[in-house]
């Protein structure tokens, strides 16, 4: 994650600002204060609290899950909360699977803390999947006037750290650029309520409700992320507060 100060995004139509292409001969690395926090964002439930530069309208946070809690293996697995690794990616959970590339059995909550396997001893709880129809959620988002607004951090995306490519390599430019409410907030020095009250902001304005991700299976276009939740049929999703907002657009200058 790098703050920037030469990213500018104009709204021409409504969407997630998705894929910039063009030839570079250049690496972007990491760096800068601690951003938003990672997860994968594709399918039809957004996560990430959000601002869309082409309405003044907010939409509030909203969860819904299938009455009676959805059936494992259609719209929720299991994890636990130890981070697992797969050769060069790492990942905040373990999932219920047996295999993180091309999964062909989600074990159940029984089996997956039994000796031997993935949550061998271990509290699990649930995953509800993205790209599900019925597993409905959104985080926060706020509208804006003018319909304009400036880039504090820009998330690259595997395409450019992730991928080997040579000096004539065409590489996609994917990045989720970002806004923040509170001016330098750093997440690992304090919590988003602690820094509203030391700025003198108020804490239910500029502190944006988002859903904590876990990973299912897959990686790159075939990964699989949901939202964690508690193991009932009135699942409880995990929810974090945090003044960074995925900026929602279809046309960005990058300079």
């Amino acid at each position: 994650m790098r703050s920037t100060k030469g990213f500018f995004v104009f709204a021409c139509a409504a969407g997630i600002l998705g894929l910039l292409a063009f030839s570079m001969s250049g690496f972007a690395a990491k760096g800068g204060i601690p951003g938003p926090p990672t997860g994968g964002e594709v399918g039809n439930n957004l996560s990430l609290p959000s601002v869309s530069v082409n309405s003044v309208n907010s939409v509030i946070a909203n969860w819904n899950i299938p009455a009676g809690g959805g059936s494992l293996g259609k719209h929720y697995s299991y994890g636990c909360d130890q981070e697992e690794f797969s050769g060069q990616f790492s990942y905040p959970n373990t999932s219920c699977v047996d295999s993180l590339d091309a999964p062909t059995i989600y074990y159940t909550a029984a089996s997956c803390t039994s000796i031997g396997y993935p949550c061998d001893g271990l509290p699990v709880e649930r995953i509800y999947w993205q790209k599900v129809d019925v597993n409905e959620w959104w985080a926060d988002e706020d509208g804006i006037s003018p319909n304009a607004e400036y880039v504090d951090y820009v998330d690259w995306g595997d395409a450019l750290e992730a991928v080997s490519w040579s000096e004539r390599s065409v590489v996609r430019v994917e990045t989720q650029p970002y806004s923040s409410t509170i001016a330098g907030f750093d997440p690992s020095a304090m919590s988003c309520l602690e820094a509203a009250n030391a700025a003198s902001l108020v804490a239910t304005d500029v502190c944006k409700i988002g859903f904590k991700m876990w990973h299912v299976s897959g990686q790159g276009i075939t990964e699989h992320w949901g939202v964690r939740a508690s193991d009932a049929d009135a699942a409880v999703s995990y929810n974090y507060d945090s003044p960074f907002q995925i900026i929602n657009t279809s046309t960005a200058w990058l300079n």
